[in-house]
């Protein structure tokens, strides 16, 4: 079975690892892309094997974003960049609850300051979500599980890294302007 790797950015507001409100994050470690990307996935791995269940394939998101307080898009090479890493794993609707219940208690015990979003007062009048986003402070990253939106979707495990410092010199070369040498 075949799978792919979609790149996308996100605007994302409201992360912990800022300074305030417009002052820009400071990245908490220095590591290439690559090594954030095996970090998440690993993260991710570990989530999935509390489950028991399968990675849905088909589903992979990797998003550089930039830092809170730097701008929004995508962030560019040698910059300061925040990671997101999205996949799916394959769970039955009526599963759904109480896959996420059993993956809080478990992170909860694992030392995961569990929080959940406040879906605001439109929301409110629906039942409760089971979704939430647990927190791993000692080396700060954030776990968010989420159930699908639409049936058959399973369940969305996102990783977000928090501002990463690209190691010194990791900056992609600058283009070179070149001009045609005249020959006689």
């Amino acid at each position: 079975m075949a799978s792919g790797t979609l790149v996308l950015a996100s605007c994302s507001t409201g992360w912990p690892w800022g300074d305030g409100p417009g002052a820009p994050a400071k990245p908490v470690r220095v590591e290439s892309r690559e090594e954030a990307l095996t970090r998440a996935t690993q993260i991710q791995d570990h989530v999935r094997e509390l489950t028991g269940l399968e990675r849905d394939l088909w589903i992979k998101i990797v998003s550089y974003d930039r830092c809170l307080g730097r701008g929004l898009g995508i962030a560019e090479q040698g910059e300061p960049y925040q990671l997101t890493l999205v996949i799916q794993l394959k769970a039955a609707d009526d599963r759904h609850p109480e896959v996420l219940r059993a993956l809080r208690e478990k992170l909860a015990g694992e030392g995961f300051k569990i929080t959940s979003p406040d879906p605001g007062p439109a929301a409110r009048s629906t039942p409760p979500s089971e979704e939430f986003e647990a927190v791993h402070e000692p080396d700060p990253y954030t776990v968010s599980l989420m159930d699908g939106t639409k049936p058959g979707q399973g369940v969305g495990v996102a990783v977000t890294l928090p501002c990463q410092a690209p190691p010194s010199g990791a900056a992609s070369p600058s283009p070179t302007a070149t001009s045609p040498t005249a020959t006689a």
